[in-house]
């Protein structure tokens, strides 16, 4: 009896991961079942979600006269396609939770899993983002509509941002007709300080080109955000791949070309990203508060977080 109550649950729970397919999607309820159990999986709060328009917020925020604009910028809520190639399809869907919008890409991998990918914005998600797919020479590519901050009660329509995206190594990067294969680096420092940290420590990395990484730490000397660092630190090496693929990412997100500062309007206490890229004797220094300005600069920053997470440290 028990030998069959355990088959039976195996038998379930495989039928389970096999109807979790973005293959089987073919409506909004089927979408929403979808995103409801691989979040689950993923141990995402997201309560009560839902496709909406324009959501709780119309009557405060939205003027009647800009209605059209956003349902037409949001008129399609999810996109199927197999954006990394993989040979299995992969979702992208924007959805309202209780009273926040999200939106996220569900990428197939080797296994029944999906990984989740954020491509929304925390400090504007009070409004609804659109996505649409955008084939060129070849090429898949998404099309997203993001409202970005400071427009509230305002012309909405001046606050949102179109970004035309394509799937590279392992993320999302903003589309270019031509990439670079790889950039180099004597080294590349690293850290994620918040605003109001002063006193605490904040941890940092620095990768240099033979696959050494430091981990040190540093703090605030005052409310100038400048930083002091410490001496000593951890110790551990990485693999040359490892170091080739930043150095990918680098080239991918034309690192050199990128503004030395990033800000989101109208909103304060932002966590503060910095990346420091040296090459013989130049130095180049990214300053991105909020750490969304740019997809490229995402995926760098969650390379080099995975790296400095899984470094084994003398």
């Amino acid at each position: 009896m028990k030998k069959t109550i355990c088959l039976l649950m195996m038998f379930l729970a495989y039928q389970t991961h096999a109807q979790l397919r973005v293959e089987n999607i073919q409506t909004d309820k089927d979408a929403l079942d979808f995103i409801q159990r691989v979040g689950e999986q993923n141990r995402m709060k997201w309560p009560k979600i839902r496709f909406k328009e324009k959501g709780m917020i119309l009557a405060k925020y939205y003027k009647k006269e800009h209605s059209d604009f956003i349902d037409s910028i949001t008129k399609e809520k999810w996109v199927i396609a197999d954006f990394n190639s993989d040979g299995k399809k992969d979702l992208v869907a924007a959805f309202g939770s209780y009273s926040n919008h999200e939106l996220f890409a569900f990428m197939s991998t080797a296994d029944t899993v999906y990984n989740l990918i954020f491509l929304g914005n925390v400090y504007s998600n009070l409004f609804p983002s659109g996505v649409s797919l955008i084939h060129y020479n070849d090429q898949l590519l998404l099309r997203l509509s993001i409202h970005q901050p400071g427009g509230t009660g305002e012309d909405v329509r001046r606050f949102y941002r179109s970004d035309t995206l394509v799937y590279k190594l392992s993320s999302f990067v903003e589309w270019k007709e031509k990439y670079e294969t790889e950039l180099k680096f004597d080294s590349i420092v690293f850290d994620i300080a918040p605003v109001w940290n002063y006193g605490r420590l904040i941890p940092r990395m620095k990768l240099y080109s033979n696959g050494t990484v430091k981990l040190f730490q540093g703090f605030f000397v005052d409310t100038t955000l400048e930083k002091k660092w410490l001496n000593g630190g951890k110790i551990c090496r990485t693999s040359i791949e490892n170091v080739r693929l930043i150095e990918q990412v680098l080239a991918l997100i034309d690192y050199n070309t990128l503004k030395s500062f990033y800000d989101i309007p109208s909103v304060s206490d932002q966590t503060t990203y910095t990346t420091e890229v040296f090459l013989r004797g130049e130095k180049k220094t990214v300053v991105d508060y909020g750490g969304l300005n740019t997809y490229g600069l995402r995926m760098l920053y969650s390379e080099l977080s995975k790296m400095k997470s899984i470094c084994r440290y003398e």
